[in-house]
């Protein structure tokens, strides 16, 4: 089984069909930087969300707020399948035709979603409460 990202909450929504995965560990990247290279940009040129097997993530976007708000996205939604994996239950999985619908708002609410995270981020890094 290749180890993916299953729509199975919220936030796996917020990043259907965004997420690509570079199952293959190549080294790092430091004998020829340019395959290196070449291989991310061909990620990221399929989604703005690249897994890298034995790196981490990459997270690109039209704006820092979004970039950061998917990174959020991605965190609690892998989180979220981590520990529904651990109870040993088959995970269920939202149907296309409700993945479809939601992908449809989810379009239209992320930029501002994003930017309300982005600064609620930054005050939070400031120490500045509400």
């Amino acid at each position: 089984m290749i180890p993916t990202l299953l729509p199975i909450g919220q936030a796996a929504l917020f990043l259907h069909g965004r997420v690509a995965y570079e199952l293959e560990f190549r080294g790092m990247g430091t004998h020829s930087p340019e395959d290196a290279s070449a291989c991310v940009d061909a990620a990221i040129a399929e989604a703005p969300i690249v897994m890298m097997a034995g790196h981490g993530v990459v997270v690109t976007g039209p704006s820092v707020a979004e970039a950061l708000y998917d990174l959020y996205l991605l965190e609690t939604a892998a989180r979220m399948q981590l520990l529904s994996m651990g109870s040993g239950a088959p995970l269920r999985t939202i149907g296309k035709d409700t993945i479809d619908l939601a992908v449809e708002e989810i379009n239209v609410l992320r930029p501002r979603q994003a930017e309300r995270y982005f600064v609620a981020a930054k005050r939070a890094l400031n120490g500045i409460r509400r």
